[in-house]
């Protein structure tokens, strides 16, 4: 009980987090990418790597150095009667390079917080494993970012286990921004 109130409470103070940093919010990138899952489990239910779509914010162009970096993300797959979604919500920092005189922009970034985790894998025609739970992520990315709109990126998620279920992944991830306030 007392975890699943943790969990909350750090969802929130990451959403809260994004609403302070009053630069997020304001610029929204499209998301393409493949995530490629650490678990056997995962990996024999839904294969060795998935596409993922999304849409994300992300901070203004004009910030540089050590930031606060809040997240959120969102990895699904459905296959044969076995499902996975899995969402991430964490708050780390980043720090960003500007480089003189170029249009590249280099960046790393780690993060903690909460996951919210919703599956049921079919490990047999006739068992499936199945729960709804929240668990701790922690995840590092690094990438470039090129003329503060096309933004590349590898990041590993470590999520905690449910039941015994692992959720760990490399995504590589290619963002447009599409949105601007």
């Amino acid at each position: 009980m007392y975890y699943r109130i943790a969990a909350a409470l750090l969802v929130g103070a990451s959403f809260a987090g994004t609403v302070q940093a009053g630069d997020f919010l304001k610029n929204w990138d499209i998301d393409a990418g493949v995530f490629y899952p650490q678990s056997q489990l995962l990996k024999d239910a839904f294969g060795d790597n998935w596409i993922t779509f999304g849409i994300s914010p992300s901070r203004k162009p004009d910030k540089y150095g050590w930031l606060i970096s809040p997240d959120a993300n969102i990895i699904y797959n459905d296959s044969d009667g076995s499902r996975v979604l899995m969402i991430p919500v964490s708050v780390g920092l980043a720090n960003r390079t500007k480089i003189k005189g170029s249009d590249w922009t280099p960046y790393v970034a780690a993060r903690v917080g909460a996951a919210y985790v919703d599956y049921g894998i079919r490990t047999s025609p006739s068992t499936k494993l199945s729960d709804t739970d929240w668990v701790m992520n922690a995840n590092a990315e690094a990438g470039i970012i090129y003329k503060d709109s096309v933004r590349i990126r590898a990041r590993y998620d470590w999520f905690g286990k449910s039941n015994d279920v692992l959720f760990d992944g490399l995504s590589l991830t290619i963002s447009w921004t599409a949105i601007r306030f």
